[in-house]
């Protein structure tokens, strides 16, 4: 069976800080996408693309602000296959130094398989993947 999610985290450091204090969301944003990308690369292992690329990101709330030393969870999951398209749906949450968590955002990331630099059919269906 293949995993249809990846979970990642990491801790907010002082140059992961914009200039009010808080975690600068372009940081945050950017390791959505590595996650999201990784999941997506793991799921396309079995086929023959050479990987994937992002091709759109929907909108994205920052419900509260991450602070230095928070533990910052990035939940990857798959949501949905297209024919060469991958949607994967971002949960993020922090945890403080107290280990009180709570949900920073939620964001969809879709992928599109590519070989040889264009779009790729993947064929892998969520059948193929619970296998």
């Amino acid at each position: 069976m293949i995993e249809t999610e990846y979970i990642t985290d990491f801790t907010v450091f002082p140059e992961h800080i914009n200039f009010v204090g808080s975690l600068f969301g372009g940081v945050l944003l950017g390791k959505m996408d590595i996650a999201a990308a990784t999941l997506a690369r793991k799921l396309l292992y079995s086929t023959d693309a050479d990987g994937a690329v992002t091709a759109s990101m929907d909108k994205v709330d920052f419900l509260l602000p991450g602070n230095v030393g928070d533990l910052i969870t990035i939940k990857s999951v798959l949501k949905s296959l297209g024919r060469s398209s991958l949607l994967i749906q971002c949960k993020v949450y922090k945890e403080d130094m107290k280990g009180n968590t709570e949900k920073m955002c939620t964001a969809m990331f879709t992928f599109v398989a590519m070989k040889e630099g264009k779009p790729y059919p993947h064929g892998l269906s969520f059948a193929l993947l619970n296998s």
